[in-house]
């Protein structure tokens, strides 16, 4: 058997295994599916619980801007995109249009649970990139802020400076508790939803 009869013979192995790597290489180079990027936190140290709630919401501004905008597209527009582009396209409005299209009831063939999946996949997607940013500032809403603005105290002084801000303190930790219970709500909801979360 020659080389030409035996590569002949293994054609399908070997365009698959080219296919394979192709993918490998695509998936860990190009746009690596098993990594998120957090665009909300800093670079700094962050607590592993506030890691959780913005990766999390992460993955699902990614399933709008990014899965569901690419289902708006038209074969076209996807053939005209560059290679790169077809891997890192987002468009936030294009995500939402494709909500606003399967809750509009526009088509009866939609199932109601997934109509329902989607409304709560747009109410949490608004929350995260709309409203939770608009919250005031715990420590400004109480006062804290203005009223210590300046102010220095040596750590020795605590005790009389908590005399004089205690009550300001004390409403701003308050309201960081409503809106800790407030993003947890969230993504207890977000994971009520994550089967909903495909294309």
């Amino acid at each position: 058997m020659s080389w030409r009869d035996f590569l002949q013979d293994r054609k399908e192995d070997i365009t698959d295994l080219i296919s394979k790597l192709e993918n490998k290489f695509i998936n860990t180079f190009i746009y690596p599916h098993n990594r998120v990027k957090i665009s909300t936190l800093p670079s700094s140290w962050v607590d592993k619980d506030d890691v959780l709630l913005h990766a999390s919401f992460q993955i699902l501004v990614d399933f709008v801007e990014i899965e569901l905008a690419r289902m708006t597209l038209s074969s076209l527009e996807r053939d005209s995109l560059w290679f790169f582009q077809h891997w890192t396209y987002r468009n936030p409005q294009r995500g939402l249009d494709y909500i606003e299209s399967m809750i509009d009831g526009s088509d009866p063939e939609i199932p109601t649970h997934q109509v329902e999946a989607y409304e709560e996949i747009l109410e949490l997607y608004l929350w995260w990139v709309r409203h939770r940013d608009q919250r005031p500032d715990a420590f400004d809403a109480s006062g804290y802020h203005a009223q210590t603005r300046n102010t220095e105290f040596e750590i020795r002084e605590f005790g009389s400076h908590l005399d004089k801000f205690g009550p300001a303190l004390r409403e701003a930790s308050t309201l960081n508790q409503k809106y800790y219970d407030e993003d947890t709500l969230m993504l207890k909801r977000l994971m009520d939803i994550r089967p909903s979360l495909w294309t």
